[in-house]
């Protein structure tokens, strides 16, 4: 894949951070930012996950750099966004994507299993967030907040309430926080994939059909396109141009909103 050509939403001269961007929407996302224009910094949970990444970014033209965290380890996370600023000469937007994605039934659940979902997909995106927030508007031209959340958020799915209940979280968080950093140009705002083709998505119902005794393929066009009123597979570019446009200059009103890119799955 390469970079070459152009995107609506100018994002040149503008500086990124983008976090699990080794794979599925985070890779799309810092992709097609660098195919607009902007320097990103690439996180993953170790350097090396990063190469792929940003080699693209760099065939294409663009400019990457790689930062590392472990989002289980709180002090990780300050280091990765000095780091990414450092590379980038600062922050303007900040995609907060890194998550994990797992489920079982409320009665059968640990507290280890979720604690763990809290801590990465709510509490590691809030330590960075915070953190960014030292670089992001600095300079008094305003910056970018992105989450990517889930249509789990809005939703009641059985085994999905751990997962349900940090992405919904993430909502609420970046409501408040919208109101917080406003008036300093700052939009925050969330986008809510439902199923879309990555690795994330192909585990959960690889183990369904597994336990169901069907065909995996089966079972996956029937949950990827059968549940959405579109009847089709959404991609992590249909989500990275989505928040292509909350980062350009075209998305500087809106904030504090929760964007559905779902195919029609929830309605609200």
């Amino acid at each position: 894949m390469t970079l070459s050509g152009t995107i609506a939403g100018d994002l040149r001269g503008k500086r990124a951070l983008v976090t699990g961007a080794t794979q599925g929407l985070g890779r799309a996302i810092a992709e097609t930012f660098a195919r607009a224009g902007a320097s990103v910094a690439v996180h993953g949970l170790r350097v090396l996950d990063t190469e792929e990444t940003i080699s693209a970014i760099r065939h294409g033209g663009g400019q990457a750099c790689a930062v590392e965290a472990d989002f289980l380890k709180i002090t990780d996370i300050g280091p990765m966004v000095e780091s990414a600023a450092a590379q980038l000469g600062g922050i303007d937007i900040l995609v907060n994507n890194a998550g994990i994605g797992a489920v079982a039934d409320v009665a059968a659940m640990d507290e280890v299993f979720w604690d763990r979902m809290i801590d990465i997909d709510l509490k590691a995106p809030f330590l960075v967030t915070q953190k960014a927030l030292d670089y992001i508007g600095r300079d008094g031209n305003g910056g970018r907040v992105i989450f990517i959340s889930s249509t789990s958020a809005k939703s009641a799915e059985a085994t999905f309430a751990a997962y349900a209940a940090a992405k919904a979280g993430i909502l609420a968080f970046s409501r408040c926080l919208a109101v917080e950093v406003g008036s300093k140009g700052i939009t925050v705002n969330g986008i809510c994939p439902g199923w879309i083709d990555t690795p994330l998505s192909r585990d959960p119902i690889r183990n369904w059909a597994a336990e169901q005794g069907v065909p995996f393929e089966q079972l996956w066009q029937e949950t990827m396109a059968g549940t959405n009123l579109l009847k089709k597979v959404l991609e992590p570019s249909d989500i990275a141009e989505c928040a292509l446009f909350l980062a350009s200059d075209r998305g500087r009103h809106i904030t504090a909103q929760s964007i559905n890119v779902c195919g029609g799955l929830i309605h609200y």
